[in-house]
């Protein structure tokens, strides 16, 4: 009997070793938590602040309406005054999903400039719902934009 059921178990295993169909080759899928939205309603950016760190450079603060897709979200999808994030920007999620801090390095100039202009390319939530505004005028080296209600609270740690 015990033979028996190893052959069946060894069966089993060997059956388990394929990848599945739709996996990365990696075996890997990144997701932390319950990143979802919580209603079929619109994603976009509920408040966007910038000011200077501590240590002398430029972050950006967004709150979103719901999840972003991290997968979405690399410096080249922001742009600011037209010109695109360095590689070396930082970017960091609160972790509900809903909260983006972008940490420009100290070498990236655009932020000099009295207005700045924010735009942001091919985000989408969880769910790949788009964002419904991706342009952003107007703003300040040290400024909060505050749009539509704030019904999350989006404190990156």
């Amino acid at each position: 009997m015990l033979i028996c059921m190893m052959i069946v178990f060894s069966a089993a295993a060997s059956l388990c070793t394929g990848q599945p169909e739709g996996f990365p080759e990696h075996h890997a899928m990144p997701y932390h938590g319950m990143r979802m939205m919580r209603s079929a309603g619109v994603f976009e950016v509920r408040r966007l602040q910038i000011r200077q760190a501590s240590a002398g450079n430029i972050q950006v603060d967004i709150l979103f309406s719901g999840p972003v897709d991290p997968r979405t979200v690399v410096p080249a999808s922001v742009k600011m005054n037209g010109i695109a994030l360095p590689e070396t920007t930082l970017v960091q999620f609160n972790r509900a999903g809903n909260a983006m801090r972008l940490v420009l390095p100290l070498e990236f100039e655009v932020v000099d400039a009295q207005v700045i202009t924010l735009e942001l390319f091919d985000i989408k939530s969880f769910n790949g719902t788009a964002l419904t505004r991706t342009g952003f005028d107007g703003l300040t080296g040290s400024c909060m934009r505050v749009f539509g209600s704030e019904e999350h609270n989006g404190n990156v740690r």
